[in-house]
């Protein structure tokens, strides 16, 4: 279960669950994503539970389009015709009718397809949250020099700019090369 963190002001993000969701199983992502991320600061801790979070939410629009599926699936009744051979007329019959549910289907009173259009724009919204959260969990990362205490410090400079000795000799190379102006340069003086 989510253990303190020492970050002042910390909410506890279970409460966030609803209805029949299980309160330990959001507990659990957000300690394995704190746990595998490693937050280092309150900006990154912050940026980790909103991944956290996103995707929590993403997965509960999942199981609200699962439940729309599985409420329209209730209402199958397959006619069963046959071709003259004796093979199915229509053999994909079972997913037409959950297919109608994004259509809206004259013969449904149920909007599912307005439920099902409005799941699909949260997943999507969820997702770009949690890639959001994630690209500036990178950026800051990326700021910052990871901590190196392990290394000496002549060699520090080249594990944190390992092309440094490829750059410097580019760089000398290009000091050695003198330019001499074309023999058919029109700003040659006389």
């Amino acid at each position: 279960m989510l253990q303190y963190s020492g970050i002042p002001f910390q909410a506890d993000l279970c409460d966030l669950v609803i209805g029949p969701e299980i309160k330990h199983r959001l507990g659990d992502l957000i300690e394995t994503a704190r746990r595998s991320l490693n937050p280092r600061d309150f900006a990154e801790h912050c940026l980790v539970d909103e991944m956290a979070i996103s995707k929590w939410r993403g997965i509960r629009a999942k199981i609200m389009e699962k439940a729309v599926y599985d409420h329209q699936a209730t209402t199958y009744r397959p006619r069963n015709l046959k071709n003259a051979d004796g093979t199915n007329a229509e053999p994909y019959e079972d997913m037409y009718h959950l297919a109608l549910a994004h259509a809206g289907s004259p013969h449904s009173p149920e909007a599912d397809h307005i439920v099902l259009t409005a799941l699909g724009r949260l997943e999507t919204r969820y997702y770009r949250h949690f890639c959001g959260a994630f690209r500036l969990l990178l950026a800051a990362r990326r700021g910052t020099r990871p901590p190196l205490a392990d290394i000496k410090e002549p060699d520090l400079e080249q594990a944190l700019d390992p092309l440094s000795n490829f750059s410097s000799k580019k760089v000398e190379a290009k000091e050695n090369t003198t330019c001499e102006p074309s023999r058919n340069s029109s700003l040659t003086t006389k």
